[in-house]
């Protein structure tokens, strides 16, 4: 859900997923409330939020940054936050003739009351058309340490004599995880796998598999069951190139000889990897939902790198995705799959949007278009990019989104390796976060070879009102593109969809943002001016573009209400003072006149001075903008 939330010249929005909720502040530029901001205080069920860079809670030391977002957050809570605006008061004591003593109180400004419910995750009551599950992907942490303590890590080797040892290893390591780390790692996305496969309830279902990676013991055992003990139709391909299926599969599926002669199929004539992970339920032989994602049935997947597996109940897209898997299952050859996914799901046009809200893009294809194509989708954001890359940025998205320079776009990368195209780490329209640990933490050692790093999504404009999501198995490669068996799904206008999404990743980057910066692989921000918000106030900075993106103000509003996912209520409406451009002119020239520009450089004096020309050039052309400035906005024009 989504909420937006104005008093005066002061204006938060909120996003929340299943886990996470972000907060995005904003304060129109040259109001009074930025003189003496202290930050942020912010309350969640009438208890104090830490502030994390104190370590103090936020009303004794108020939170200094324009985003905030609450972790410890559960699918389904409904959550009272109050937030603050604090000031800082100044007070001198001189007693006695002795030396003065200078002392900083906190002053409480605007507060704001926001009701948020979280998203739901898969049960049997969700009648939801996604339902969405990550893993928390963050066991090198310091929560984690002080939770669980360590597992040791092992060390990894390549080669085939060492896999028989690593899976030794990975039985040992999971035996010293106990239950609790375990349900912590997961936080869900194992339960909403079972979840899926318990709306199998009886024979009138059927669930056909297609799995690169299928060997996670509990997961097979739980087909087992819904096969024998429900009678369910039951089909699954799995990649028979790979010796540990194999073993895996002997060995949980011992004493199951009718599951592996009947429902087991192997695929052999992949050109590059099988590399699907997906599931379609069936009710009396019509495809009904899928979940799909980039988790692989390993316990690395689950425990270990991040991972998402994504549930939608749409008939069209289930339909789409089941005569895949009927291809898929005759085991046909590279130029045949081919001929037929360039039939069923053809390249979209360049300069063209998805004719419809969830469009499947499945491999392999004829050539990579369709990566070129999400550059495309990318290059027209109008706000920002976000991007999971496992393997490294490949060389097209590294030259047509991250390798130029933007005045208005907010590009984010969280990348496995640290080796990228220099374009791409010079570039000021990105930010960038390599998945690593501080010196103190450490992984549980699941994974061989992707540690971190596991997700495949694009998210252009998450947070506009018509966001586009490309989740799925296929990495943003050639490879995934021309060689590999893979499925993807474009989806447009799903707010929920991107709202989980968000929050999810604005988790995962703000966690190895900040190591980054500690191991020195990335360069750490440094203030600019005198304040600590004067950053977020220099034209076309990042930061500046990121604070009108996530928080930004309504310019002008006349008349802000806050939405909430709960019909029922409905918080108070804030009518603020009526706000001409004259009276926004006359503002900015006293600001001036008594305080000079906040930072003291050419560039603020070239944006002040822009800015009071452009104000005075509406006055005098735009009677109709007078005009509309004294009346409420609708909901379109109210959005950001």
């Amino acid at each position: 859900m989504r909420i937006k939330c104005v008093k005066g010249d002061f204006s938060i929005r909120i996003f929340a997923g299943t886990h996470v909720v972000v907060f995005g502040f904003d304060i129109k530029e040259f109001s009074n409330l930025l003189n003496d901001l202290a930050g942020f205080s912010i309350m969640k069920n009438n208890k104090w939020m830490q502030n994390p860079k104190a370590g103090k809670n936020s009303k004794d030391e108020p939170i200094k940054a324009f985003q905030w977002m609450d972790l410890q957050c559960e699918p389904g809570q409904k959550i009272e936050y109050k937030v603050i605006m604090m000031h800082e008061k100044i007070n001198v004591d001189s007693n006695n003739n002795k030396e003065e003593e200078v002392n900083v109180e906190y002053v409480k400004g605007i507060e704001m009351d926001i009701l948020v419910s979280m998203e739901q995750q898969l049960n049997e009551n969700t009648q939801k058309k996604h339902a969405i599950a990550f893993n928390r992907a963050t066991a090198g942490s310091q929560s984690y340490a002080r939770k669980f303590g360590y597992v040791e890590e092992r060390k990894l080797t390549n080669g085939l004599e060492s896999y028989k040892r690593s899976l030794e290893d990975t039985l040992k390591t999971l035996e010293k995880m106990s239950k609790e780390s375990k349900e912590y790692l997961s936080r869900g996305l194992e339960e909403s796998v079972f979840d899926f496969i318990n709306l199998a309830k009886n024979e009138s279902f059927s669930i056909k598999g297609c799995f690169y990676e299928f060997r996670y013991e509990q997961f097979i055992k739980a087909l087992i069951k819904a096969k024998e003990e429900r009678n369910i139709g039951l089909h699954v391909i799995y990649d028979g190139k790979l010796d540990e299926n194999e073993e895996a599969i002997q060995k949980h599926c011992q004493g199951h000889h009718n599951i592996i002669h009947n429902c087991l199929i192997k695929r052999l004539n992949c050109g590059g990897i099988f590399h699907n992970k997906f599931m379609v339920l069936l009710y009396e032989g019509h495809p009904i939902a899928i979940w799909f994602g980039s988790m692989n049935i390993t316990e690395s997947a689950i425990y270990g790198h991040a991972n998402v597996g994504h549930v939608i109940q749409d008939s069209n897209i289930a339909e789409a995705y089941n005569h895949y898997w009927q291809v898929l299952a005759e085991d046909p050859d590279v130029s045949t799959l081919k001929r037929w996914v360039m039939k069923t799901t053809p390249d979209i046009p360049i300069g063209t949007l998805p004719s419809q809200s969830l469009t499947p893009i499945f491999s392999p294809r004829d050539s990579s278009h369709m990566l070129k194509y999400y550059c495309w989708l990318a290059s027209k954001a109008k706000e920002s990019v976000y991007l999971t890359a496992a393997f490294g940025v490949n060389k097209t998205l590294s030259n047509y989104i991250f390798g130029n320079e933007s005045t208005h776009q907010c590009r984010y990368l969280i990348s496995e390796r640290r080796k990228l195209n220099e374009q791409v780490l010079g570039s000021s329209s990105n930010r960038i976060a390599f998945g690593c640990c501080l010196n103190n933490e450490q992984l549980t050692g699941l994974n061989r070879h992707v540690k971190y790093v596991h997700t495949k999504m694009m998210l252009i404009d998450p947070l506009s009102e018509n966001p586009i999501t490309i989740t799925g198995s296929a990495n943003f490669s050639d490879a995934s593109q021309v060689k590999n068996d893979e499925n993807m799904c474009i989806i447009v206008g799903e707010t929920t969809v991107a709202d989980i999404y968000f929050t999810e990743y604005w988790r995962f980057f703000k966690h190895w943002y900040y190591r980054s910066q500690v191991k020195n692989y990335i360069s750490v921000e440094k203030n600019i001016g005198r304040k600590w918000h004067d950053r977020y106030y220099v034209k076309n900075s990042f930061e500046a573009r990121q604070r009108l993106q996530m928080g930004g103000h309504p310019a002008n509003l006349s008349l802000a209400s806050q939405d909430s996912l709960d019909g029922s209520i409905q918080q108070g409406v804030v009518i603020p003072e009526e706000e001409t451009l004259p009276n926004r002119l006359k503002k900015l020239e006293t600001h001036v006149a008594n305080h000079g520009p906040r930072i003291d450089d050419l560039e603020s004096m070239i944006r002040d001075i822009h800015s009071m020309l452009k104000l005075k050039h509406d006055i005098e052309h735009s009677k109709e903008y007078l005009d509309m400035v004294k009346k409420p906005l609708d909901d379109d024009e109210t959005s950001t």
